[in-house]
């Protein structure tokens, strides 16, 4: 194919997928107003773990309205009819503890569209750094149908206090009146709930939940102390069930756990921290342990679980994260993984602490911590947990329950505002799954996902297709623009390391130099050309025409999955000059510079803005 043919074909593929990304939002509420049918499908009743064949289910607006056999039920005129043979119809899947709002704002652009993809049509996120405005906005909008996305329970940071580790999505308030006054905050925001970790003093909790109870906001919390004691407190949910272990764990090693994550005895190198915490898996104290587990399960407080992004999880399932990574943002290498004797401790250990929970009788709610790039991809990371949940014990009836019948009366019981689905019955939000296989006989059929209605919407084969490249359009059009961004502070900076890391092997370059214009092929003559630049700059001793000040306008425009056109001006009025570069990701996952076509402006008539004519020019700049 020649180059000139292949920049053509690329640009129809990027015409191609803006049209059909924002035709699918279009559409999505369009079909919102017709009723659906899916006929001939077997409904799955997940609550008793049984299979009802050849059913016809209806759908009007945000609601499920009929499902009874194929036979007995007329599919009104105008619908929408959906296919249903072969395939089974869960509801809608719920993710109880995710990070999808941080996914949006840094690693996951297109996280919610991820999401619906997956059959996740609900999410409870545990904290955020956005704007308590900017996430109110988007709740509004998803409640609305403004914009495609799951039903979503949304906080704002995590509250603690004299917690070690510092994190944007954490406020610490070291003061009860500053947890107090962001507890208010939130409410008067719309939040749906307040979240502690592990930082929060033990004194402060009933302050902080009986806050947020008046103003009808429930609690949940990472408790760092005994798990009775939290439950008595009144909370609505307990996260990192991994701390189940480690808060019943015998003496001393328990007080030695608890100095150690209130950061008030010495803290344990890095490599010591996950083998500390893996010999605690042998150390219970059954009393201690046993009053913990009957605590939640009388007071029916519910758990989170969150393996799938567990160093044991990543290292069990690392084969699958390339198939993913086009979703998610490229991230930098990730360190040695754990060894295997390391991980199976850590899962085997895991595990048993889900066993416990669901065989006392706590509720569990799945949770996949998914926003958090490739061990985490938003709707991926919940199949995951689900697996995980079967691997540890649990039949694929309970893990399926975990991500829809127990989120549902949860959250009817302590988040009114919002509906969720625990059953594909009447009377019960339009939230469904359309599966390709049976998920009570191997949960791994819940990634067969063949069509999902969300809020009443059909996001069939075509409209996934769109989210899933929307998803890859929002990663790619990031990673470019940070490429870009990263390129022109090496260049400013004079970085010969950084600025040559920016250059693909095969990079070419245009500049109209002073004399005639100057094409450059191959990285090491390209670097060889601005390093005589950077040579010539120091030894004259101006500036590298400040480029990272004056560049203005810098724009990108996707040509096709990794490969990107950044644009962008430089200079002043006096002196303009427009650059093209081609960014392409590659195999490493990193984006390079492919092509950067350097082109002058013709300045304005009448004296320049800018004072004295600058100094004779050297090589071009970028």
């Amino acid at each position: 194919m020649s180059r000139r043919r292949g920049a053509a074909r690329l640009i129809a593929w990027g015409g191609a997928l803006a049209g059909a990304v924002a035709a699918a939002a279009g559409s999505a509420r369009a079909q919102s107003a017709a009723p659906i049918a899916i006929t001939h499908v077997t409904v799955v009743d997940v609550a008793a773990g049984r299979r009802l064949p050849d059913r016809t289910v209806l759908v009007r607006g945000d609601t499920v309205v009929r499902v009874g056999p194929a036979a007995a039920v007329r599919v009104p005129a105008g619908a929408r009819v959906v296919d249903g043979r072969g395939g089974f119809l869960i509801p809608g899947l719920w993710d109880m503890g995710s990070l999808t709002l941080q996914g949006v704002r840094t690693t996951a652009p297109g996280a919610l569209g991820l999401l619906l993809a997956h059959g996740v049509t609900g999410t409870r996120d545990l904290n955020t750094a956005m704007p308590l405005d900017s996430v109110a906005h988007l709740a509004r909008e998803l409640a609305t149908g403004a914009r495609l996305g799951p039903r979503l329970l949304w906080t704002g940071q995590a509250l603690q206090q004299s917690y070690p580790a510092a994190s944007p999505n954490f406020l610490r308030a070291d003061r009860l009146p500053d947890a107090l006054a962001y507890v208010t905050r939130l409410a008067d925001a719309g939040a749906h709930h307040v979240r502690l970790v592990q930082g929060v003093r033990e004194g402060d909790v009933p302050a902080l939940v009986a806050a947020a109870r008046a103003r009808g906001l429930p609690a949940t919390i990472a408790p760092v102390f005994r798990w009775a004691d939290a439950a008595a407190m009144g909370v609505a949910g307990v996260e990192h069930f991994t701390d189940l272990t480690r808060t019943t764990a015998r003496r001393p090693w328990r007080d030695r756990y608890l100095a150690l994550y209130r950061g008030a005895g010495p803290r344990l190198p890095r490599e010591q921290v996950q083998p500390f915490l893996d010999s605690l898996h042998g150390l219970s104290d059954a009393a201690e342990r046993g009053a913990a587990l009957r605590a939640l399960a009388q007071r029916r407080v519910p758990v989170t679980t969150n393996m799938a992004s567990m160093f044991w999880a990543q290292a069990m399932l690392r084969d699958r994260y390339a198939a993913r990574a086009r979703w998610v943002r490229a991230e930098p290498p990730a360190g040695p993984p754990p060894g295997a004797s390391a991980s199976r401790a850590s899962a085997e250990g895991n595990w048993r602490d889900v066993r416990d929970l669901h065989a006392a009788g706590v509720p569990l709610l799945a949770g996949s911590l998914g926003g958090q790039g490739l061990a985490a991809v938003p709707g991926a990371a919940l199949h995951d947990e689900l697996e995980l949940l079967v691997r540890a014990g649990l039949t694929p009836r309970a893990a399926l329950a975990a991500a829809t019948v127990t989120p549902a009366a949860v959250i009817a019981r302590t988040y009114p505002r919002i509906r969720a689905a625990g059953a594909v019955a009447e009377g019960q939000p339009a939230d469904l799954v359309l599966l390709d296989g049976d998920p009570l006989a191997d949960i791994a059929n819940v990634r067969r996902v063949r069509a999902v209605v969300a809020a009443g919407r059909l996001i069939d084969a075509g409209a996934r297709a769109t989210l899933l490249a929307n998803a890859v359009a929002g990663a790619d059009s990031a990673d470019a623009h940070e490429a870009a961004a990263r390129f022109l502070e090496a260049f400013d900076a004079m970085d010969d390391a950084r600025f040559a890391a920016a250059w693909a092997a095969d990079a070419s370059v245009f500049l109209p130099d002073a004399g005639a214009p100057t094409r450059v092929e191959g990285r090491d003559a390209v670097l060889a050309y601005f390093r005589a630049m950077f040579a010539d700059t120091r030894r004259r001793g101006r500036s590298t025409l400040a480029t990272r000040a004056r560049v203005r306008g810098l724009r990108v425009a996707l040509l096709a999955p990794g490969a990107a056109v950044v644009t962008f001006h430089l200079g002043d009025d006096a002196s303009p000059g427009r650059r093209t570069a081609v960014f392409r990701r590659d195999a490493d996952a990193g984006w390079r510079l492919v092509h950067l076509h350097a082109s002058r402006l013709t300045p304005p008539a009448g004296p320049s803005p800018a004072g004295p004519s600058p100094a004779p020019p050297g090589p071009a700049a970028p």
